[in-house]
């Protein structure tokens, strides 16, 4: 069965900027350059009779281009809940285009059959993960890098992408483009 998430991939010269953040804390395990994206939905594993339905059903979604840009950094949990983090992400700054791809993309995969979380999506980018706590190293480089930010970038697809686990991290493959109006 496939492990499928639906996202927005970002331009060669922004993924270089992100890749860039990528240093500077020694316990992160750092995003890898061909995993940056903006995932709109994490399907799991589906049925391949599920994954076509959910192909059709992302076709039929009709949502206008927009602009977005990616500004500021944070962890989840946040520092202001007290837990140690394990996600590391650049923040995504989008008007109300985006949230509303992201609705529908959550709809699809309900029109697909597919049970998923339905957890409140918090547009980001990860960056990395955390195994333990990462320390001083993680205060230093939010300082470092709390003004990044990128150019407006304007989205203009949206993609379904396939991701296979292996013993060296995610491999991830295009199932299939979806443009928007």
């Amino acid at each position: 069965m496939p492990r499928l998430f639906v996202a927005i991939d970002f331009p060669e010269e922004v993924n270089r900027q992100l890749i860039g953040l990528c240093k500077g804390i020694q316990k992160a395990k750092w995003i890898k350059p061909g995993q940056i994206h903006l995932t709109l939905k994490f399907v799991g594993e589906a049925t391949d009779d599920q994954a076509e339905l959910l192909k059709l059903a992302l076709e039929e979604i009709n949502v206008p281009a927009f602009d977005l840009k990616l500004k500021g950094t944070g962890t989840f949990p946040p520092p202001e809940e007290h837990h140690r983090p394990r996600v590391l992400w650049a923040a995504v700054e989008a008007g109300p285009e985006l949230y509303e791809l992201q609705k529908k993309t959550d709809h699809a995969t309900q029109q697909a059959g597919i049970k998923t979380n339905q957890e409140h999506f918090t547009a980001h980018v990860t960056l990395a993960r955390f195994r333990q706590a990462p320390g001083a190293d993680l205060k230093t480089w939010q300082t470092r890098h709390q003004n990044f930010e990128t150019q407006l970038l304007r989205v203009n697809e949206f993609h379904l992408i396939e991701s296979t686990l292996t013993p060296d991290g995610a491999i991830h493959a295009p199932v299939q483009s979806f443009p928007l109006t």
